[in-house]
């Protein structure tokens, strides 16, 4: 009875892991943090990973904000004098022409800087030490703290398409195109200033669903609740 209770159990959380699976493979937000760096001899930004964080998702077109999708740029964990120079992303191409995108700028946008020069164009912007990229973000290099995007700003961009094509927060959750020995990365961008004269290429690392590690972690505590164990010997001492 046991194991027939344990066998289904494991059959359940299996098939929830699944759906959970098939849930993250659809999910109307994807969250990139930008946590490691990437090129030799590369520095390191002094606060605490992640340094910057590139969320996608899916929204309502309104009157004011007529797009489908958001992308939310945020310098969360950058510090004293540190800022991005550039930002790159992608777009799949099976989705249509990343020239036909309508980018704007949203006024959920926070902070104070001078906003990026935004190119597309396929495969056509190499960040740093490796990987093509569709779309590029070009911030303010000189004027001060007041014109770069530095510790604490976020930059909201609406984006939407010309015609009736379905365009989703997955369509710019999609692998650079690889030209170096790294890579290749959903996102990636170079940070300055750090230390006053160094700089980074960081890019991001998956962030793994909590409730998928979560119903792991469930697995494995069912599994090891009902282990067998070992028949202890009886010791029969003669009186």
């Amino acid at each position: 009875m046991k194991r027939f209770l344990l066998r289904h159990t494991l059959h359940a959380c299996l098939i929830a892991l699944s759906w959970n699976l098939t849930e993250i493979s659809s999910a109307a937000v994807i969250r990139h943090e930008l946590s490691d760096t990437f090129g030799s001899g590369t520095s390191r930004p002094a606060g605490s990973a992640p340094w910057l964080v590139m969320t996608l998702a899916d929204v309502e077109p309104t009157i004011t904000r007529p797009w489908t999708v958001e992308i939310t740029f945020a310098a969360e964990n950058l510090t004293g004098s540190e800022y991005v120079s550039e930002w790159f992303l992608n777009f799949d191409a099976a989705v249509g022409a990343v020239g036909d995108l309508v980018v704007q700028v949203s006024d959920a946008s926070a902070g104070v800087y001078q906003n990026p020069t935004i190119s597309l164009g396929h495969d056509a912007f190499k960040a740093g030490p490796d990987g093509h990229y569709n779309i590029r973000l070009a911030f303010a290099s000189g004027g001060g703290s007041s014109q770069r995007f530095g510790a604490g700003d976020v930059l909201v961009l609406g984006v939407s398409y010309p015609d009736v094509i379905a365009l989703d927060a997955r369509s710019f959750d999609v692998l650079s195109a690889a030209s170096g020995a790294y890579g290749p990365y959903h996102t990636a961008a170079h940070v300055r200033s750090i230390g006053g004269s160094d700089s980074a290429w960081v890019h991001s690392v998956p962030e793994p669903s909590s409730t998928l590690w979560a119903l792991w972690l469930a697995v494995i505590a069912v599994m090891y609740r009902h282990r067998p164990h070992r028949s202890q010997r009886s010791v029969v001492h003669d009186g």
